[in-house]
């Protein structure tokens, strides 16, 4: 122990504590302290005297750890790798406002403002895959919807309230696309409703496959039309021929 009262009342065996009162809760084995009033919170699972998991502890509860540089991990880096887990990023703006990008073990990304970001960014992933392997599902029924959905969706401008700047934005309506898609929108825990973008997606390659086989179609008519033309043509040629 380095630090005054550092580990005064820490139990267990091959604790480290650096740092005025830290690692006081620890009743387990195992566990780095670093920083004033840094470890678990008394009575939690971590504090608990059988556990014995590897833990390093930066700080207290109620602090950050703050990294003013680049954070460079040479290996592999896991977030939420404990079975059931889910990550959650959360990007603050002015006013408390934020935006969530979240991920769980089902192997879905989400991105969400839940309708109250005030500020602008890029979400960006390079070479981003998800699965999508036959084996890993269960298939059901073919999705169908095309061009008579895509119709009843509504685009409109819009800013967010809370958003000073008033950065025009592009999009649906919760509400709206809820008619038309109900298993695309879900209320977060938040209250307000969120969408996900797979169901318009799909719907509008379906859409394109419609234009494209009544495209097909035309074509086809047309190239007809312009034979019976063309032999009208030559028939008209040969009248007149002979009326001369």
């Amino acid at each position: 122990s380095l630090g005054a009262y550092a580990g005064y009342s820490m139990k267990g065996d091959n604790n480290i504590a650096i740092g005025q009162y830290s690692c006081n809760n620890v009743r387990g084995s195992n566990k780095i302290c670093i920083g004033a009033n840094s470890g678990p919170t008394a009575g939690s699972a971590l504090a608990s005297a059988s556990n014995t998991s590897k833990i390093m502890f930066l700080g207290d509860a109620d602090t950050t750890v703050y990294i003013p540089g680049n954070l460079v991990v040479g290996n592999d880096t896991g977030l939420g790798i404990n079975s059931g887990a889910t990550v959650k990023l959360r990007m603050q703006g002015n006013g408390g406002d934020y935006a969530t990008l979240e991920a769980d073990n089902s192997r879905y990304v989400r991105f969400s403002d839940h309708n109250r970001v005030g500020m602008n960014g890029t979400v960006a992933f390079k070479d981003a895959f998800i699965y999508s392997d036959r084996r890993l599902k269960f298939v059901g029924k073919e999705f169908t919807s095309g061009l008579d959905k895509i119709r009843q969706i509504k685009i409109f401008n819009y800013t967010f309230k809370k958003d000073e700047k008033k950065t025009p934005r592009v999009g649906v309506i919760a509400q709206d696309l809820q008619k038309v898609f109900p298993n695309a929108v879900k209320k977060a825990a938040d209250g307000f409703l969120t969408i996900r973008m797979e169901d318009m997606f799909y719907a509008v390659i379906n859409a394109i496959k419609e234009l494209d086989a009544r495209l097909t179609a035309l074509e086809k008519e047309n190239k007809l039309l312009k034979e019976q033309n063309k032999a009208l043509d030559a028939r008209l040629k040969a009248i007149e021929a002979k009326i001369k």
